[in-house]
């Protein structure tokens, strides 16, 4: 799970809401568009779970925590790691799936109402 999250990540591909693959609400649950960069660096529903990827980035790189440069989060052993850690600690991709589950759940419900109004209409239509 952990290499297809990075994937996700470094692609902004899967599950992100702010991808145009199939995702009708592209907004993070606190309103800001959701992309890589915002899961990772800015969203603060995610601001504790964030604190093991700032410590770790000024202990490498000796860098005040104003901002962690999204390529050492993707790139670097050190970063991959603490995205990993941040990936298990949130269940950010078992979040997204359920989610998508049951809005794919949803739809095809939908149709399938929908289905079944077209065939009772037809079927009165044919009785007239």
């Amino acid at each position: 799970m952990e290499s297809i999250f990075l994937f996700w990540m470094r692609t902004g591909h899967g599950k992100m809401r702010g991808t145009s693959y199939g995702n009708e609400d592209r907004r993070c649950e606190c309103g800001s568009w959701e992309s890589s960069d915002h899961i990772l660096l800015e969203c603060e529903r995610w601001r504790i779970q964030r604190e093991g990827i700032y410590d770790r980035w000024e202990r490498e790189e000796g860098v005040e925590r104003k901002r962690v440069e999204i390529d050492w989060l993707l790139f670097e052993k050190e970063g991959v790691e603490e995205l990993g850690e941040f990936g298990r600690t949130t269940e950010w991709m078992k979040q997204r799936w359920n989610a998508r589950v049951e809005y794919s759940r949803e739809k095809r419900l939908s149709r399938e109402d929908e289905g079944e109004r077209l065939r009772r209409r037809a079927v009165l239509r044919g009785k007239d």
